[in-house]
């Protein structure tokens, strides 16, 4: 009887082993919601599905696309984890096998109405980035822009 717990927690932890390996770490998401040009404030169900450009479904937070999970939104934001949270866990390959994936976000605000798309999709990687990175041009800032306090960041002088 002792032998078969640890054999019982050996037979666990290969049974979940492939699901942590072949996962992706869940990716931080963030949106906004507002009703009626209201931003929305309080408990609502969300659902989650990430898609291609062709608009094929590789993950979805649950079994179907009407599961849903809980999410607090504040001033109309809201924050989760995708893959996480109690949702399906990403796939390792997604971000890899995809070079352009999209979120599709469903909410209901629990007034018997159901899940409504908010659009337009957002596009999405594996990790955050700044979108106005991509309109700065190269050489478009000089060092002679920057004051001398951000300057000294920049270039700090060593002493000893």
């Amino acid at each position: 009887m002792i032998m078969k717990k640890p054999v019982a927690l050996l037979s666990l932890f290969f049974t979940l082993l492939p699901a942590l390996v072949w996962a992706s770490p869940p990716v931080p998401f963030s949106g906004k919601v507002s009703v009626d040009g209201i931003n929305y404030h309080g408990p609502a169900k969300f659902s989650f599905a990430i898609r291609d450009q062709a608009g094929t479904v590789h993950w979805r937070n649950g079994a179907t696309a009407n599961d849903a999970i809980n999410v607090n939104v504040s001033n109309g934001r809201y924050v989760v984890l995708l893959g996480g949270q109690g949702m399906n866990p990403l796939p390792a390959s997604l971000f890899a096998n995809h070079d352009e994936l999209y979120v599709k976000v469903s909410f209901d605000k629990n007034d018997g109405q159901g899940l409504r798309h908010l659009a337009p999709d957002q596009r999405i990687t594996a990790v955050p980035y700044a979108k106005v990175a991509d309109m700065v041009k190269p050489g478009a800032i000089q060092p002679d822009q920057f004051s001398e306090k951000i300057l000294k960041y920049l270039k700090p002088e060593i002493t000893l």
